[in-house]
């Protein structure tokens, strides 16, 4: 039981939310996207949300700054938080939004949300980055998807992520409400501001 929890862990790390989304996306918000367009647009946001932040983890690692890919502790967190901010940067300035407006929307406020894990961090407090990946999904499904069956799947989700982290102890009750409060906050507001303009 526990070994499934932690493989589930792993496939539903935050490092993968973007490329999750993105494929949600092309699937079901956008189907209509061409081909070509929809095959560049997921290896871009796997090279920018995957590959990047990969290779600065190992990096990090090799001067023993960080000891997992997990980053257990508020210490660990500052630095590979703060390279995710600059890497979402560079990502939203190369997405289209008159073509992709949902993802735009999605990773502006996935980039708010990852420079209030840094403020948290830095104070010592420490957030669940995976509740924040799932609530980010699950928010994406809720504000542009209309499929009661998806909507609902995606928030079972929140809760098979929830309580893998509290049966591994990485969490508190307090570190996951905080996380999922910090990612779907962001995410409205980053759907208020940006989406309807």
């Amino acid at each position: 039981m526990k070994a499934f929890i932690s493989f589930f862990s792993v496939v539903f790390h935050p490092l993968f939310i973007g490329l999750y989304t993105t494929l949600y996306y092309v699937r079901f918000i956008n189907p209509k996207l061409p081909l070509n367009y929809k095959v560049h647009l997921i290896s871009e946001i796997s090279f920018y949300t995957i590959l990047l932040p990969l290779m600065f983890f190992l990096i990090l690692k090799y001067f023993n700054y960080v000891k997992s890919i997990m980053v257990a502790t508020t210490k660990e967190r500052v630095f590979p938080l703060i390279i995710n901010s600059l890497i979402l940067i560079q990502l939203i300035n190369r997405l289209d939004f008159r073509l992709i407006p949902e993802l735009y929307v999605f990773f502006t406020g996935s980039l708010i949300a990852t420079l209030l894990s840094i403020y948290y961090s830095s104070i010592k407090v420490k957030i669940s980055l995976h509740m924040m990946g799932m609530s980010v999904f699950c928010s994406f499904v809720l504000l542009y998807h209309d499929n009661i069956l998806l909507q609902s799947i995606s928030i079972l989700g929140i809760g098979i992520i929830a309580s893998s982290r509290l049966v591994m102890k990485a969490h508190t009750y307090n570190e996951l409400i905080l996380g999922t409060t910090v990612a779907s906050i962001t995410q409205v507001i980053s759907y208020i501001l940006f989406y309807n303009i």
